[in-house]
This record gives C-alpha cells, structure tokens and sequence, in this order.
C-alpha cells in the first residue's frame, strides 16, 4: 500500500475505531484467544486499542508504505511487548501446572 495525501484509509479506520475494535476483540474471543489463561479480557482489551492506536499512527505518518521506517517503530516495540509479556505469562502458567511424570 503506498500512502498519499489522499489516502482514505487512516480517516476510515479512526471514525469507525470504536466499531473496528469491538468486532475485532469478538473475534479474538471468539478463537480462544483467552482459553490458555495467558491474558485476561481486559487486557486483551487494552493492548487490542493500543495496537489499533499505534497502527493508525503509522498510517497517518506518511510512511505507510515502509512498515520498517522510524515511523512504525511504536508499532514494532508494542508488538515485542506484547510477546515478551505472553511469554512471561506463558511461563509462569506452566511453574504453576502441576508435573504430569510419574
């Protein structure tokens, strides 16, 4: 996608945010995304909007045709939040399992 003054699609996506995220959360629920017990609903809630936030940012930079510029480094330093917190999460959910050997 190359990003021009007149693209459409940042505004779109920030007038229909709120509609966006709530079906977008419906289907992340929907797929199971809480079932391991990594995240609870509303923090899955929290970083689904600052996602979204962060994304429109990038769009609105002007770059969005180079998700690997400076401009989408928010973007990119969420997202390794996001996975170094699940990872985290992962772990400390698997110290508490009970050991299945005998």
């Amino acid at each position: 996608m190359v990003a021009s003054t007149t693209s459409r699609i940042p505004d779109l996506l920030e007038k229909h945010q709120p509609k966006l995220l709530g079906a977008w959360l419906e289907r992340q629920l929907a797929s199971g995304s809480l079932r391991s017990g990594q995240i609870k609903e509303d923090e899955l809630r929290q970083q689904s909007q600052r996602f979204l936030r962060e994304f429109l940012g990038g769009l609105k930079s002007g770059h969005a045709d180079d998700v690997t510029g400076s401009s989408w480094n928010p973007v990119r330093e969420l997202l390794g939040e996001f996975s170094r917190s699940r990872a985290l999460q992962d772990s400390r959910r698997r110290k508490r399992q009970p050991s299945s050997s005998p």
